[in-house]
């Protein structure tokens, strides 16, 4: 979570860079949470200054070697600029938010962007069995994007892609993503939540336990799974479809 003394931002700030969608919901219910669903960190208002002239690349298909500490910051509002827009106002219920997350499914692609425009946030890793992930994935009719999810074989390297460079980053900045494994969310929800708050540094609410109650809009891919409470039925959809995955599985390889 950003209390971000480098550019004196209102708002902490939570990114989820891995796969799954209901770490944002069990946060989402504490007080001063606010839930902005699915964000680009290099958004179009970041486009020029996360564009590579040299190879005519946007982030994160660059390495932003021409990015320098002065425009950190300009990104870093322009970011937190589109969010503070659709934040609702102080209102007699109380005082606006204080902390956000966001968890758009591509935010991996960017954690070496929120480490440096972002320096105090926290970047949690939310995984579940490669196989359960990526079915749920290709199933799923997205709105717009994720053009990947729609073939099995593409699907398994962008995943694998997704591991070697999460675990790049676990090389280069040790301790700095937390990781959440579903598995134990699902067979553990209160430890797990309390490891998370702890993480995150904000005390344990019951609510946590109860995120399907909230009455928030949400407008992604999880609108129908987060209105109930948390269970395992999405764990082994997987299995009886196994036969008819051998493309995925090539192609996710060590990963699975």
């Amino acid at each position: 979570v950003l209390e971000n003394s480098t550019y004196r931002t209102p708002y902490s700030h939570q990114a989820s860079a891995g796969v799954e969608h209901q770490i944002g919901s069990d946060m989402s219910v504490e007080a001063d949470y606010a839930y902005v669903g699915d964000r680009r960190v290099a958004s179009t208002r970041n486009a020029n200054l996360t564009y590579d002239p040299v190879t005519g690349a946007n982030y994160p298909f660059n390495d932003n070697t021409h990015l320098r500490y002065p425009q950190f910051g300009i990104v870093a509002s322009n970011y937190l600029g589109q969010i503070e827009a659709g934040l609702p106002a102080a209102t007699e219920a109380g005082p606006p938010p204080v902390r956000i997350t966001d968890k758009l499914l591509t935010n991996f692609f960017f954690v070496g962007l929120i480490h440096l425009i972002l320096p105090n946030a926290i970047i949690i890793d939310a995984r579940r069995h490669p196989l359960a992930t990526c079915f749920s994935a290709w199933k799923q009719h997205f709105a717009r994007g994720q053009a990947f999810t729609y073939d099995l074989a593409e699907l398994g390297r962008y995943y694998a892609d997704y591991v070697r460079l999460m675990a790049h980053f676990d090389r280069v900045l040790p301790g700095r993503v937390l990781r959440v494994q579903y598995e134990d969310m699902v067979a553990d929800t209160e430890t797990q939540v309390r490891r998370l708050l702890a993480h995150v540094g904000v005390p344990f609410e019951a609510g946590c336990l109860a995120f399907h109650q909230n009455q928030r809009a949400v407008r992604t891919a999880s609108s129908e799974q987060v209105r109930r409470p948390i269970n395992s039925d999405g764990l082994d959809q997987w299995r009886p479809f196994e036969a008819w995955l051998g493309d995925l599985k090539a192609t996710l390889g060590d990963a699975v």
